[in-house]
């Protein structure tokens, strides 16, 4: 199970056109804290997320033109409203946020309270590459 949000944009909040500029993303793991998220034998979400975006993020930061941050880098829960304030800080819209999560149930929770967020619909993990 994967869930995290990656944040990549081309436009700016305020309509500005910066892909002559450097592309920001943000990688969210999911989970954290208290939140353990799913558990099978020995692997923990929170874990196996927060593995994948330091991943993600040593990958990523290597490239010219691509500026990445992390909501988190410890064991740590953040709420809906702390991630969409990190955008703002970030000044990335709404529109340019992409949850990922294989729970239908996750997707309809991000649907319902930020509608402008894309939420694609992961039903197989050997799709998840075409999909995103």
């Amino acid at each position: 199970m994967i869930c995290f949000v990656p944040v990549c944009t081309g436009v700016h909040n305020d309509g500005e056109d910066m892909r002559e500029e450097n592309y920001v993303v943000v990688i969210d793991p999911g989970h954290g804290g208290e939140n353990l998220g799913a558990e099978y034998e020995t692997f923990v979400e929170k874990e196996m997320t927060l593995k994948l975006a330091r991943a993600m993020y040593e990958r990523l930061s290597g490239f010219d033109g691509i500026e990445v941050y992390m909501t988190r880098t410890e064991d740590q829960d953040l709420t809906l409203k702390e991630r969409v304030e990190i955008a703002e800080e970030l000044n990335l819209g709404m529109g340019s946020v992409v949850f990922v999560d294989d729970n239908p149930a996750e997707r309809e929770i991000v649907s319902a309270q930020l509608p402008s967020v894309a939420t694609p619909n992961m039903d197989v993990v050997e799709n998840y590459i075409a999909i995103l």
